[in-house]
């Protein structure tokens, strides 16, 4: 029984030794160094520079040297050295009064059309010549924007012919006649207004006594019957409205031309 007590005592001193040193392990010290007064003036120091340096503006320039700051002594350039200068190829400038010399490689002609007097008088010449090929084209129309208005075909003639009735007027009578007389021009004139009611009668055309005869040519423009009725108009003016001396051949001619056009109204 002793032994027990031994035994249970020596087990109690074992853990209370083990237990005591795991706490000193288990604990650290710090030990701070004391602080010396000349390095709290220090730290104070470097704190106050960096808040002054903050607050002053940084300046980026270069320092100025003491020989930078002599004065300046202004020096001109005589006119004859600044001229040659100007002419000089290695100091040409934009706002220069002279033009520089044409180049070797470009031909004379390219010149000619680079200048602006050329460029316009090119486009002027263009637009002349539009003009012109329109007025052509109107005069081919039997349409002169130039000219007086020309009078219908039914407009001239007696004043029987003017009081007559487009559509009941016996033009094969006045062929007749004017045949028989020799008078081509009014034969051609009666055969002309003869086509001009058979195509008002097919709704061929849009006749009006006071519409001259390129209006009826334009409104077939785009159709089949434009080149023959073109053909026939263009007799007509010549021989009616051109004082000219009309033969026979002219009037078969135009005979020929309106029995082919006839041919297409069927």
């Amino acid at each position: 029984m002793r032994n027990f007590w031994l035994l249970a005592l020596m087990l109690a001193l074992g853990f209370s030794a083990g237990a005591q040193a795991t706490d000193e392990s288990d604990t650290v010290v710090v030990t701070e160094a004391p602080v010396s007064a000349d390095e709290q003036t220090t730290t104070v120091e470097s704190e106050e520079r960096s808040d002054s340096e903050e607050n002053t503006p940084k300046n980026y320039l270069l320092p100025v040297r003491p020989e930078d700051r002599a004065p300046v002594a202004a020096r001109s350039v005589p006119p004859a050295q600044l001229d040659s200068m100007r002419r000089s190829k290695d100091y040409w400038y934009w706002n220069h009064r002279n033009k520089e010399e044409r180049p070797e490689g470009k031909s004379w002609l390219a010149s000619l059309f680079e200048s602006g007097a050329m460029r316009y008088l090119f486009w002027a010449l263009i637009a002349l010549g539009c003009a012109a090929l329109l007025y052509f084209f109107l005069l081919s129309l039997n349409v002169n924007p130039f000219a007086r208005r020309v009078p219908n075909a039914d407009d001239e003639g007696t004043a029987a012919d003017a009081e007559a009735d487009f559509f009941s007027r016996d033009y094969d009578a006045d062929v007749a006649r004017a045949l028989a007389a020799g008078d081509y021009r009014s034969a051609i004139r009666a055969r002309y207004l003869q086509l001009l009611r058979e195509m008002a009668g097919r709704n061929i055309i849009q006749y009006r006594h006071e519409r001259p005869n390129g209006v009826y040519v334009s409104q077939l423009l785009g159709t089949n019957y434009f080149n023959p009725f073109f053909r026939i108009t263009r007799t007509f003016e010549y021989a009616w409205y051109g004082e000219m001396a009309v033969t026979r051949a002219a009037y078969d001619y135009m005979e020929q031309d309106i029995d082919h056009l006839k041919k297409q109204f069927v």
